[in-house]
């Protein structure tokens, strides 16, 4: 039975203006661009960006400098993964920018630098790139407030000298930061030619006339700026916020309660265009299917039960699973299609010949270790590519791992996942907490925030039971009790379930499987090479600069001495 149509959410709408004049220059070298995708998937997932920047004239391809770092940054904005956030987009976009323009020092063309200003605003958060004394201000209401800090040393009152810039080093010195957006929110991009002419009080003012658009605003600015005796190139940019992407919780949940739930199917029975095989799994939360369409393509049919409980919740991970096995085009990740427009709730999926690896657990109880070795190893490679796409499965357990029939391994399930891009788009699909308790990460169930070694850990957890067919911590955590501290979590040596396994295993597993997370094997790579090489473990600790790392013995030999010694001069003072 239908529920009701879906509620469209709001979208981010803006406004944007922009003017630049050489001013008493002979040449233009500064540049400034800005783009609000028409595509609202695209404006959602990728935000609308704007940026400014200055060419330094004190080098012969100046103008060419800030043309170009506007242009590519933009470009490398819109041509990264949705999953990256925008400040790891833009840290790459200006790393590669600066050296690029760097190596043009050595050029028989001439060298390249320019300062740099950027924003994108990405649901209700701007987020600011800064390299240099270009600037970003925002108007919201009557308060005209400076976002950014330039990277100048100030010689005298009227004389500063610049510090950075893209090309000037070899290093990138650049500043990220972000702040809330609201609506009406005016924010300005403008180059040193304009703050240097014209105070900031006066720029408030301008501001509060009414213009007939952004653009002319921008040319009052920089008009008032040569007016005032600015000696440099000006420019202005700006930037109006009409609408935000935020809803009421009522919406989201009409929104996302709006698809009816599936009665459980049989074979024979059709929903929309795909016709049921076979029941491949039939569980508390979700039925999985075999499906069939009219033009004999076969997938696989994920439908969460109307048994479970927390709806909104479950929605929401289906939501995310389809979005994100559309994202990254992988073939370690389960591939999701879209279900267009039905109004049922149900995850397309592409159909795998294989079985899960908790099926593989059962049917190889004993694996050797060049086994375990060959399957980790697809394993890690799978996690690692999830991990460079700023996603965290949270969720890693032999039933989301499939082993296809060629031995290739596939991640599935990623409805807990925490997706860096989408959960910073502000797009409220939100995580239900359904971990599995036998091999999440400690601080991940205690609250904390989950990172890449969150996951290791599950890898570990997973290895551990591969070799030795139990789990590697005592039979009290589990469904029925959530840890509420650290020590809950005791390591079992494999040793005692598994005699005939060589001793840096267990080591290897035990410093994977460290409940403290800032203790754990710090890398997947890390963990994969510590079972391979009996002394990678010892190199890695004896490299530590922490004495209880590298030598735990002696550290509390020392610490003993130590308070043995203070005993003996409190008694001194106080008795002898």
């Amino acid at each position: 039975m239908l529920r009701g149509a879906p509620v469209a959410p709001p979208s981010l709408l803006v406004e944007i203006g922009g003017y630049s004049a050489a001013g008493r220059k002979p040449v233009n070298e500064d540049a400034f661009a800005a783009h609000s995708p028409h595509d609202e998937v695209e404006r959602t997932e990728k935000g609308v960006v704007a940026c400014v920047a200055d060419g330094l004239s004190s080098v012969p391809r100046a103008a060419a400098a800030s043309q170009l770092a506007v242009g590519q940054f933009i470009d490398d904005l819109y041509s990264a993964s949705p999953t990256w956030t925008v400040e790891a987009t833009a840290r790459r976009s200006l790393t590669t920018l600066n050296s690029w323009l760097y190596a043009q020092a050595r050029s028989p063309d001439g060298a390249m630098a320019t300062t740099f200003s950027a924003l994108v605003i990405k649901g209700c958060t701007v987020h600011l790139a800064q390299v240099g004394d270009s600037s970003i201000w925002r108007l919201r209401g009557e308060n005209w407030q400076r976002l950014t800090r330039e990277h100048s040393l100030p010689l005298s009152l009227d004389e500063a000298v610049l510090t950075a810039a893209l090309g000037a080093e070899a290093h990138l010195s650049a500043s990220f930061t972000k702040d809330e957006a609201q609506a009406g929110d005016l924010f300005v991009l403008l180059s040193d030619g304009v703050t240097a002419a014209v105070r900031a009080s006066e720029l408030q003012r301008l501001l509060m006339v009414t213009y007939p658009d952004l653009e002319t605003l921008s040319r009052s600015l920089c008009e008032r700026a040569i007016e005032n005796g600015s000696e440099d190139n000006v420019t202005a940019l700006c930037v109006r916020v009409d609408a935000l992407p935020a809803e009421t919780a009522p919406e989201r949940e009409a929104r996302l309660t709006g698809r009816a739930f599936l009665p459980d199917l049989s074979p024979g029975q059709k929903i929309d265009a795909y016709t049921v095989d076979r029941v491949v799994h039939r569980g508390v939360r979700s039925s999985v299917y075999k499906v069939r369409d009219g033009d004999g393509g076969v997938f696989a049919l994920k439908a969460p039960t109307a048994r479970a409980t927390d709806e909104v919740s479950i929605v929401e991970a289906i939501a995310r699973e389809e979005w994100l096995g559309q994202k990254i085009g992988s073939d370690r990740i389960l591939r999701t299609y879209s279900t267009g427009n039905t109004p049922f709730l149900y995850l397309l999926m592409e159909w795998i010949e294989g079985e899960t690896l908790r099926q593989w657990m059962i049917d190889h109880p004993e694996p050797d270790l060049p086994t375990v070795r060959s399957v980790l190893h697809d394993i890690v490679l799978a996690v690692r590519e999830t991990h460079r796409q700023q996603v965290l499965h949270r969720d890693l357990k032999p039933e989301n791992i499939l082993v296809l029939s060629d031995g290739r391994i596939k991640l599935i399930d990623f409805g807990s996942a925490a997706i860096a891009g989408l959960d910073e788009a502000s797009v409220h699909l939100s995580w239900a907490g359904e971990g599995s308790l036998n091999y999440s990460a400690p601080e991940y169930i205690l609250g904390d925030p989950a990172t890449d070694r969150s996951d290791l850990f599950s890898v570990a957890a997973i290895t551990y039971e591969m070799l030795s067919g139990a789990l590697p911590f005592s039979e009290g955590l589990g469904a029925h009790r959530v840890p509420s501290r650290i020590r809950s979590w005791q390591y079992i040596p494999l040793s005692r379930r598994r005699g005939d396994l060589p001793v840096f295993i267990d080591a290897a597993l035990e410093s994977a499987l460290e409940p403290d997370p800032v203790a754990r094997t710090p890398a997947l790579s890390e963990f994969e090479a510590d079972l391979s090489r009996p002394g990678r473990l010892a190199e890695r600790r004896a490299q530590s600069h922490a004495l209880i790392d590298r030598n735990p013995l002696l550290f509390w030999q020392a610490l003993c001495a130590l308070q043995f010694f203070l005993l003996v001069v409190l008694y001194v003072l106080f008795v002898g």
